[in-house]
């Protein structure tokens, strides 16, 4: 009886709204994350190609061709027109979407009950998120004027219910954009005192206080906040990474760096992060670093050569050794940078020295000259390098092509 009574016609019919409103908030969040998927399998967007076709709901159609323009524009951005035409085939379901929800509102917005206004779910909050989808793909994808945008949002800024926290942060770069930047700060800052603690909002508020307030020490705070919530979040990740290395923090850099690299699988995160371990001493944070990156790039050859450093400074040096013939190898046999190149090729020669295989560090030495070209400063450890070896011939060769080199800058000078 009571099933029977809850799907009786006229109950449906008097909680079709509410149904309609329900499932809308529901497809847009499942869409939300399949948009996130749509950026770790790039073919998935064929299945929206074919799915937005038969999609009978406007705003449904709208979201499904705005995301399918997206995925267009980062997988074909030489697809320029295609995209766009996404784009506007997005827009123009959406102002089908905007009028059918209007008139729904008309209809049944005060009739709803107060639990469905509560979570956001009634006509007025439906056309705010509508509101913001068009704003979005106006100013962000088809670069309309960002005046466009900011009239779109502006009903839904100003009237505090309506004020989503998306609605505000799109609303606040948007005026920064226009150079509006007391107004954008004032936005920002209310919508971090209505939602404390969102992602979004909190990097928004960094990236402020950084390019306009000057304020490293706020851009940290807010970073920071935002770590704390969100330690999993690489786009927070990735900026304490930069304003640490901005600011020659070590201690950070390496910490962050080793952060953004478990989050990526970043080889340049997880490099940085081992170079500043090495530097600070800090061993046992190099070590835990070296397996991450030789799981990532075994044959990387300056993954190779700063994990050689590592081995030379626990004075295992036979396996320091190995890693830099490796890294020497992996040189000559990818074609990577003269200068990586003389690097490995001379802390190898220095490397034979040491160990008192001087017959090994004379051949090397007689390579390397290849890669120093005419950079002074890679001629001047060369020519150390000469000295070391007894060479005293190539020494002199060197030294006078130092000179040569010297004389030219000063004539051009």
């Amino acid at each position: 009886f009571g099933l029977g009574e809850m799907f009786s016609k006229s109950k449906v019919e008097r909680f079709k709204p509410v149904l309609i409103i329900v499932l809308s908030v529901v497809l847009i969040c499942c869409l939300v994350r399949s948009h996130i998927r749509t950026l770790d399998w790039k073919d998935n967007y064929s299945f929206l190609g074919s799915s937005y076709k038969i999609s009978k709901d406007p705003l449904l159609k709208a979201v499904k061709l705005g995301m399918l323009g997206k995925a267009v524009s980062i997988f074909e951005p030489y697809q320029k027109e295609k995209s766009t035409n996404y784009f506007r085939e997005s827009l123009y379901s959406l102002h089908k979407a905007k009028t059918e929800t209007k008139k729904l509102k008309l209809k049944y917005q005060d009739s709803l009950p107060l639990v469905i206004k509560s979570y956001g779910l009634d006509y007025d909050s439906l056309l705010s998120k509508i509101a913001f989808v068009e704003a979005s793909l106006r100013c962000l994808e088809l670069k309309e004027e960002n005046k466009v945008g900011l009239t779109i949002l502006k009903p839904y800024v100003k009237r505090s219910r309506f004020a989503e926290p998306r609605i505000l942060d799109l609303y606040a770069n948007l005026l920064i954009s226009e150079r509006k930047y007391v107004e954008a700060k004032k936005v920002l800052l209310r919508a971090n005192s209505l939602y404390p603690n969102l992602p979004f909002t909190l990097t928004s508020l960094a990236d402020f206080t950084f390019n306009h307030d000057k304020d490293l020490r706020k851009t940290e705070m807010y970073l920071l906040k935002a770590f704390k919530s969100h330690p999993y979040d690489k786009d927070i990740l990735l900026k304490l990474f930069d304003l640490y290395q901005k600011e020659n923090n070590s201690s950070q850099i390496a910490k962050y760096g080793y952060l953004y690299g478990l989050r990526t699988h970043s080889k340049s995160a997880y490099l940085q992060a081992l170079v500043t371990y090495l530097n600070l001493r800090q061993l046992n944070s190099a070590k835990k670093t070296i397996s991450k990156l030789l799981q990532i790039a075994p044959n990387d050859p300056e993954a190779l050569y700063f994990i050689s450093k590592y081995y030379f400074e626990i004075k295992n040096y036979q396996k320091a050794l190995s890693f830099l013939l490796n890294s020497y190898y992996q040189c000559k046999k990818s074609g990577v940078d003269p200068l990586l190149a003389f690097d490995v090729s001379n802390n190898l020669a220095k490397l034979y020295l040491f160990l008192g295989n001087k017959d090994a560090a004379i051949k090397l030495a007689n390579e390397i000259e290849t890669f120093a070209g005419n950079n002074v400063e890679v001629l001047l450890k060369l020519a150390k390098l000469y000295k070391s070896l007894g060479l005293t011939d190539d020494l002199n060769s060197c030294i006078r092509k130092i000179q040569s080199i010297k004389t030219g800058n000063r004539h051009v000078q």
